[in-house]
């Protein structure tokens, strides 16, 4: 067996993983939604009642949020064998790019847990001091303007974010390129990449069917079977439409005798 037909025998060895990569993800991320709205979290009014709130509901909002960090980290692995089923198909793509499979995942995931740190240390400090105070509004808004920590979790989240919408948009381009995601597939993974930047609590939510999409193809189950390319263990760039018209026209046109 040569090189390639080694790759590419490794390759369909990762798609059953891939795909329960993909599924898992978009599974842990709903549980973590459920977890979040099952609790009395207040997420608007004073700042002194979202505290309170807080520190009232911290023991669930860390589950919600330990999950949610796992479906973070999950997401990795269909990211992952996108960009390699890509790099053995094309030498385009650029092998140090592998980073933006993990990058936004984890910092999101860490992200995600500084964040209720910080969140909780504001909330038990209120809690702390508010029955001595005669403003607990001003209280609240002065500890969270003096949390430095919290300026740094949330901070956090702009590279995260950055770097899962690189991933996206590079991951996605270039699979489509070689043609292991359909045109439709991997033009919504790049819009979902560029979305994240903008608006982000929709797109990740999109970003969820995106992956369903994604672990059917890796398995061959997605509507209209699994592209070519994956079996062929080489590129196989979708037609431009300019090429899908002459085609047809060829197809239609009477041939000579």
């Amino acid at each position: 067996m040569d090189g390639k037909a080694a790759q590419l025998e490794r390759e369909r060895g990762f798609d059953r993983p891939a795909a329960f990569g993909a599924f898992g993800a978009v599974l842990l991320y709903v549980v973590s939604v459920i977890v979040e709205q099952g609790s009395s979290l207040q997420t608007d009014g004073p700042k002194n009642e979202q505290l309170a709130s807080f520190h009232d509901n911290s023991g669930v909002l860390l589950l919600a949020t330990g999950i949610r960090a796992v479906a973070f980290l999950a997401m990795s692995l269909p990211l992952l064998h996108l960009f390699r089923a890509a790099r053995l198909r094309s030498e385009r793509v650029r092998p140090e790019m592998v980073g933006f499979a993990f990058f936004g995942p984890v910092l999101l995931a860490v992200q995600g847990f500084l964040s209720w740190v910080a969140t909780r240390n504001v909330a038990d400090d209120f809690v702390d001091r508010v029955a001595a105070s005669a403003h607990p509004a001003a209280l609240a808004e002065r500890l969270i303007d003096d949390s430095g920590f919290r300026e740094v979790a949330s901070a956090l989240a702009i590279p995260a974010i950055l770097g899962l919408a690189v991933g996206l948009v590079y991951i996605s381009l270039h699979a489509m390129r070689t043609g292991l995601l359909t045109r439709f597939a991997g033009s919504l993974g790049m819009a979902l990449g560029v979305a994240m930047i903008l608006i982000l609590p929709v797109a990740l939510l999109l970003l969820m069917v995106w992956l369903i999409f994604v672990g059917l193809t890796f398995l061959g189950k997605a509507p209209g079977g699994r592209p070519p390319a994956w079996d062929a263990g080489e590129a196989i760039p979708w037609p431009t439409p300019g090429e899908r018209a002459a085609a047809s026209l060829e197809e239609s046109s009477p041939k000579e005798e």
